[in-house]
């Protein structure tokens, strides 16, 4: 059983918009529409993904599975880190990868770092950056709050494609978002992959070494959005 700490500072609620330009959120005490830490990121292009794209023709089809194991492999973990009972309801040739065999890796992981928790999936923004998103996990790692984000991933990624990919500048704008909507400082981003050969990796960094990369790109975004 996870510990769970209550707030009595509530989190405002933010709506979820789907545009054909990515994911927005919009405040309800304002009105105010910002785009999403993950929309941002994925309007600026990634040299390693897209020589992948064009030596692979299949490449949407590849990414689509990922996703929707990915996606159920965050549920499963979402579930177990709730308290709540976790049990398989889909057939094991339902996805390319079984979401519930990763989870299984994860569990150990999650038992062994990750207590206190404070949010699970929850939606967040900044008025400073004018950005919002879904935080996978606020909790502490190894006795430290942190912002901690789940990927899941068909091959083992090192340190270098974790930074090329910009999950750490993901994580210290939810960082600034949780700062802003609760008044707590998180200082540690924890990115934790769980690749297709049954492997857990962890990255942790402090969140204000990527607050200056994290600021170049909105002022770029500003300059490519749509």
């Amino acid at each position: 059983m996870f510990n769970h700490i209550k707030h009595e500072i509530n989190i405002p609620f933010i709506k979820m918009l789907d545009t054909e330009n990515g994911h927005y959120y919009q405040r309800e005490v304002n009105g105010k529409i910002y785009p999403s830490i993950t929309t941002m990121l994925h309007a600026f292009p990634n040299p390693g993904i897209e020589r992948w794209k064009s030596t692979t023709p299949n490449w949407k089809e590849i990414g689509d599975s990922s996703m929707a194991v990915g996606t159920m492999m965050h549920e499963i973990a979402e579930s177990y880190l709730n308290n709540q009972k976790t049990v398989k309801t889909f057939a094991d040739d339902k996805y390319e990868k079984d979401p519930w065999e990763l989870f299984e890796v994860l569990k150990p992981h999650l038992d062994e770092h990750i207590n206190n928790i404070h949010a699970t999936e929850t939606k967040l923004y900044s008025d400073t950056l004018e950005l919002a998103g879904t935080v996978d996990l606020v909790a502490e790692y190894d006795g430290e709050l942190s912002i901690i984000d789940f990927k899941n991933s068909r091959k083992p990624k090192v340190p270098s494609y974790i930074k090329q990919a910009k999950y750490y500048e993901q994580g210290s704008a939810y960082s600034q978002m949780w700062k802003e909507c609760t008044g707590m400082e998180v200082k540690q981003v924890v990115i934790i992959v769980v690749s297709w050969d049954n492997k857990v990796r962890a990255f942790k960094v402090n969140a204000e070494e990527y607050m200056s990369s994290l600021w170049d790109m909105i002022i770029k975004f500003e300059y490519i959005k749509p």
